[in-house]
């Protein structure tokens, strides 16, 4: 038996983990999926664990933009190896030395827009360079 794991950790915020058990046929025989959040976020995950899946492709992907939505997505595309996030470097703001990280968690609880996620993170407020950056990981998390 085969076992995958995958976490994501928002600090201070929600966890998500996913396991999922696979026999030889890669045919799921059990998963589990834990979580801590709000009630909302509480409601999501017990919500989707009633889902039915006999293959790792059987998991449905949330269309939603909450954040319980944005981290299972995350969750099963790393599972199915497609999670492929546009940008990959510590930095994302050079000249307000914003990591990329603290934009990506702003996106993920609800910074949709370039100006939430400047408003929110301080990112793309100096020269504007990184705008793209920024926009490209809104339209790669909510799929625009």
């Amino acid at each position: 038996m085969n076992q995958l794991n995958e976490k994501i950790v928002l600090p201070g915020r929600e966890t998500l983990e996913l396991s999922i058990g696979l026999d030889e046929a890669h045919t799921v025989k059990h998963w589990s999926l834990r979580g801590i959040g709000d009630l909302e976020f509480l409601k999501e995950l017990s919500s989707y664990r009633k889902t039915t899946v006999n293959t790792i492709d059987d998991f449905l992907i949330p269309q939603g933009t909450s954040v319980f939505a944005l981290m299972i997505k995350e969750l099963i595309l790393k599972t199915r190896g497609q999670w492929n996030h546009p940008f990959d470097e510590e930095i994302l703001c050079n000249c307000r030395g914003i990591p990329f990280q603290t934009v990506d968690r702003a996106i993920m609880v609800g910074a949709h827009t370039p100006e939430e996620v400047s408003a929110q993170t301080s990112a793309s407020t100096s020269c504007g360079t990184c705008r793209v950056h920024v926009e490209n990981i809104i339209n790669y998390r909510l799929k625009k």
